[in-house]
C-alpha cells in the first residue's frame, strides 16, 4: 500500500541526480518516528528504462525487497508501465529485473 509519495529536494541534470542530504535526514527521522519505511523509489531516464550502475550503487535504502522503478523518456509518454523497468534488491545486495505489471499491479 502506498500511503505517501515523497518528492525529495534535489539537484538534477540529464546525466546527474543528487538528493539534498539535509532533506533526506529529515525524511528518515520522520519515517522512523512514525514507524514507516521507504519501500520503493521511482525515477526516469531519458531514453530506454534500465537500471544503471549508479542506480545499483546508490538506492535510497539497502533493504532486501526494495523496489526501484525506472520510467522511460523522462516520463513524458503518459501514465503507463509500457517500457518501464523494475528492479528488486535481493538479500545478496544485487538488483534483479522483475516484471513491472506483475509485481506492481498484482496487489491492486
Amino acid at each position: 500500500m502506498v500511503d505517501e509519495v515523497l518528492h525529495p529536494v534535489h539537484q538534477a541534470r540529464p546525466d546527474f541526480y543528487e538528493i539534498d542530504q539535509a532533506w533526506l535526514h529529515r525524511a528518515f527521522r520522520e519515517l522512523a518516528r512514525d514507524g514507516r519505511a521507504i519501500r520503493a523509489q521511482v525515477h526516469t531516464h531519458g531514453g530506454l528504462a534500465f537500471h544503471s550502475r549508479t542506480d545499483d550503487a546508490f538506492p535510497v535504502v539497502q533493504t532486501a525487497g526494495f523496489l526501484s522503478l525506472v520510467i522511460p523518456g523522462f516520463a513524458t509518454r503518459g501514465v503507463s508501465l509500457d517500457g518501464a523497468y523494475l528492479a528488486r534488491l535481493g538479500r545478496d545486495g544485487r538488483f534483479t529485473s522483475v516484471e513491472p505489471a506483475e509485481q506492481l499491479l498484482a496487489a491492486a
